[in-house]
């Protein structure tokens, strides 16, 4: 036994040294101070600052792309604060960075991807979010947490094994994000609002990710709808208005997701207890506005969601006024 146990012991120490060692590699090679989730860092430094009265955007990448967010705050008198990073981090997760920063008088856009009504957070990126800063841990739930532990940091460091041994030229190589990921899939590519405009003055890519498609499920459906409500709950209880609206789609994909997309329209007008102030339809835009993938928009994209945001918010805001 005792043979045994010294062996083990040898065994795990090499394999703990390996790991250390391809861990340093990578953090050599991709700083975690420039990934593009290190955002993150800065929104939430921002939401903790900005000065009332707010507009808060919450939403993946399609809002960090997606919109000119002071554009939007200024037609409602208001100053931005877009949260959007990534879908893959599920809407719960979203919800919980803005919760706690709610203060009185803040309003608030939802607008989920459309994956938030098919799944839930993609454990390997909310890992991710750890690595980036240890203090996201209060924003997991347990089921978030559970996920973590059962395949999540295992895929992770499955991503980080590969990323160095895949390239083994690279391996005392520093900082290759610098010259292999384009800005604005970077800290850096974002503006002091959190919006992504590093990509506003180049030439659209086309889009360049397998075909969308829509499956309605109704169980994630009545749940993500469900947590929208309790977040607007909460919010107006905090003295914060919730507003509802829908992500961009190019007309051809939304053409072949008509059906299932119309059936979820009308979950969310029959149960949705917040405003919407869009249609599904009214976020479709020529394939043209967008940059690279079918929720990116390209700076025509931009203008265009953003005009129409800015006048469905000065409207609110105007209403409000006649209102008082």
């Amino acid at each position: 036994m005792r043979a045994f146990l010294k062996q083990f012991g040898l065994f795990a120490a090499i394999q703990l040294a390996i790991a250390v060692i391809v861990v340093w590699s990578y953090r050599r090679q991709y700083p975690s101070a420039q990934n593009y989730l290190a955002a993150s860092i800065d929104k939430h430094a921002l939401i903790r600052t900005q000065e009332p009265p707010r507009l808060i955007f919450i939403g993946g990448s399609s809002m960090a792309f997606g919109v000119n967010s002071a554009a939007i705050a200024e037609a409602c008198g208001r100053r931005p604060v877009n949260m959007g990073l990534h879908a893959a981090l599920g809407l719960q997760f979203m919800l919980n960075e803005v919760e706690p920063n709610i203060r009185p008088g803040d309003w608030i856009i939802v607008a989920p991807e459309y994956q938030q009504f098919i799944r839930l957070g993609q454990s390997e990126m909310l890992v991710n979010m750890l690595e980036i800063d240890s203090a996201n841990a209060r924003l997991l739930d347990r089921h978030e947490w559970a996920g973590a532990f059962d395949t999540g940091f295992i895929q992770r460091f499955g991503k980080i094994a590969r990323a160095v041994i895949g390239r083994p030229g690279r391996f005392f190589r520093k900082n290759t994000m610098s010259r292999s990921t384009r800005l604005y899939y970077r800290r850096g590519g974002f503006n002091q609002n959190g919006d992504i405009v590093a990509h506003l003055n180049e030439t659209p890519r086309g889009l360049r990710e397998k075909e969308f498609q829509f499956r309605y499920r109704d169980e994630m459906v009545q749940e993500t709808i469900a947590q929208v409500n309790r977040f607007a709950k909460n919010a107006e209880a905090a003295g914060a208005k919730v507003f509802f609206s829908h992500p961009p789609l190019p007309r051809e994909v939304f053409q072949k997701n008509r059906a299932t997309i119309s059936r979820l329209d009308a979950e969310l007008r029959a149960k949705l207890t917040v405003p919407q102030l869009d249609s599904a339809e009214e976020m479709v835009f020529p394939v043209e506005y967008f940059f690279d993938t079918w929720y990116h928009l390209a700076a025509a994209g931009v203008e265009k969601r953003s005009q129409l945001l800015a006048s469905r918010m000065a409207q609110r805001s105007k209403g409000e006024n006649v209102a008082r």
